[in-house]
């Protein structure tokens, strides 16, 4: 397999493929939009150790079973701490709230980490400004990054992030666009769940800018 930073048929497999679950991707986010108001009535709360998140909140609820692709397994509809404390500090408990961390903020969460693989990473290739391996690419540039997994399985992903530093004298935001799969912490030898996204964010803070 060819290690580079130019485009190849692999790399065009790759775009057609993401772009097509990217499809269903869609149309799972458009329906969550009204499936999360429907089940956030019928919310149940988590008792400690129910949520994968080390850091989890609590009090925390999950959307019922018919809702699933829409619920977050790791940190619950009340979302994580950094939601309730820096977005959210005084209304991170009002359906409102849980509805945008469900549907807007993190779209079909469940379904999205259910379409990768999993497996044990075994080796990483970072192309481009953005050398983070996880999945929270705030870095401006573009890149695409490539992950082998010890059983053979390969992914790639690509992002670009761009930031208006004159836009309402909001340096640090801009326009992050990241196919492929949704990294959640990968480390090589370590087990990693790689779950599949198509994100678009017009409006995002970057940790670092221009």
């Amino acid at each position: 397999m060819r290690h580079g930073d130019g485009i190849n048929k692999s790399h065009i497999w790759h775009i057609r493929q993401i772009f097509k679950t990217g499809l269903i991707d869609l149309w799972m986010v458009i329906k969550g939009l009204y499936i999360v108001a429907k089940a956030l009535p019928h919310r149940s709360l988590v008792r400690g150790g129910s949520l994968k998140d080390k850091d989890a909140v609590y009090p925390n609820w999950k959307l019922p079973h018919w809702a699933y692709y829409w619920d977050n397994m790791d940190h619950g509809v009340g979302g994580d701490k950094y939601w309730r404390t820096e977005h959210h500090p005084d209304d991170w408990y009002k359906q409102f709230t849980m509805w945008k961390w469900a549907a807007i903020r993190n779209p079909a969460f469940n379904w999205g980490i259910e379409q990768g693989i999993n497996g044990v990473v075994k080796h990483i290739e970072v192309h481009g400004k953005q050398g983070r391996i996880d999945n929270y690419l705030n870095t401006q540039g573009k890149a695409w990054r490539e992950l082998w997994m010890e059983d053979g399985k390969y992914m790639r992903q690509y992002s670009m992030c761009y930031a208006y530093p004159h836009f309402f004298g909001k340096k640090h935001y801009g326009f992050r666009i990241q196919i492929g799969p949704f990294i959640q912490a990968a480390k090589v030898g370590k087990y990693n769940c790689l779950g599949q996204s198509v994100l678009v964010q017009p409006w995002k803070h970057f940790k670092e800018s221009v």
